[in-house]
């Protein structure tokens, strides 16, 4: 589990980069073949840890997280020319989300050697990884549509993407996801409850996974929905929404004091005077993402409809 989070730091601070990676990355494929150092830090950080990481794994799993780190760091060099594809290519936005999904990391880190058999049990595997990809990808589109709205760094989504090539609207576009989102996981679980009778701890492990990885996007302050949740209203779907919140949140919240070091070191006086913004709002958030609560517009949606925009389509499913 250490070596599964120092992964997903590395992760986090290349989603966070917004440096250009050409000029750094003109030698990698001869670098990477010859085994010379890498350019680009991310890859000599990332290098450095995945010798250590995929130790843990048979061949099959350590080759699916290593070409889900391949996948997402070239997801993120598209993202970062703000490019949505071109009306028409209905394609690119799958592609995309494909590449920056982690469906591999997310898949493969489950199945570590000393707990699994990836022999014995190669198909059961094999089909763990292929079918959360792509749930696993629209569920934290689903659930980072509301913190990443108005965020230059993100704007670059499914949802927007999707609105670019296809002519959809901002709703059309966001009911499509909630749609392929719940159906997608329902699958996901119906076929993993078909490999009970062959092995019911990969079954299991996916279903924890997908729990956790749901109530992870609730509690973790990042994605707002303490915001949200303040903001909702007395309605059948605010209210559903609530109750999934609250229990989200006495399920999987601990405190930073309990694993970190605090106060955090630097930055916290920066973001505490983010211009009248409270401390609690601003600990775990973005710059971009608190210069956006403080002007409480993004792209023409005020804050009140993008609440509605988000909770509605999600909890009435």
């Amino acid at each position: 589990m250490v070596a599964v989070s120092v992964y997903f730091v590395h992760i986090v601070l290349l989603d966070d980069s917004t440096n250009n990676p050409s000029p750094l990355m003109l030698t990698f494929g001869n670098d990477l073949i010859k085994g010379e150092p890498q350019k680009h830090p991310f890859w000599s950080l990332m290098n450095a840890h995945l010798s250590k990481f995929l130790s843990y794994y048979g061949g099959f799993c350590s080759l699916a997280i290593l070409r889900s780190t391949f996948d997402y760091f070239q997801g993120c060099w598209v993202e970062q020319h703000n490019f949505h594809g071109y009306p028409g290519s209905e394609y690119f936005p799958g592609f995309l989300r494909r590449l920056n999904g982690l469906g591999g990391i997310c898949g493969g880190s489950l199945f570590p050697r000393d707990d699994f058999d990836e022999d014995a049990l190669f198909p059961q595997i094999a089909t763990a990884i292929a079918e959360p990809e792509i749930p696993v990808a629209f569920i934290n589109d689903l659930m980072s549509f509301y913190k990443e709205y108005g965020n230059p760094r993100d704007e670059v989504n499914l949802v927007s993407n999707w609105c670019t090539t296809e002519g959809l609207s901002i709703s059309e576009s966001f009911e499509r996801l909630t749609n392929e989102t719940c159906r997608g996981s329902k699958r996901v679980m119906d076929v993993l409850n078909g490999l009970n009778g062959k092995d019911p701890k990969i079954s299991k492990t996916i279903h924890a996974f997908i729990l956790g990885y749901v109530t992870w996007h609730f509690c973790d302050e990042r994605f707002r929905f303490k915001e949200a949740y303040e903001r909702c209203g007395d309605s059948p779907e605010e209210l559903k929404f609530r109750k999934y919140y609250e229990k989200a949140m006495a399920i999987g919240t601990i405190g930073f004091k309990e694993w970190a070091v605090w106060p955090p070191v630097n930055g916290a006086e920066k973001m505490a005077g983010m211009n009248g913004i409270p401390n609690e709002v601003t600990n775990g958030i973005h710059d971009g993402e608190a210069e956006g609560l403080k002007n409480g517009i993004s792209h023409g949606l005020g804050n009140g409809e993008l609440l509605n925009l988000y909770a509605t389509p999600m909890v009435a499913k």
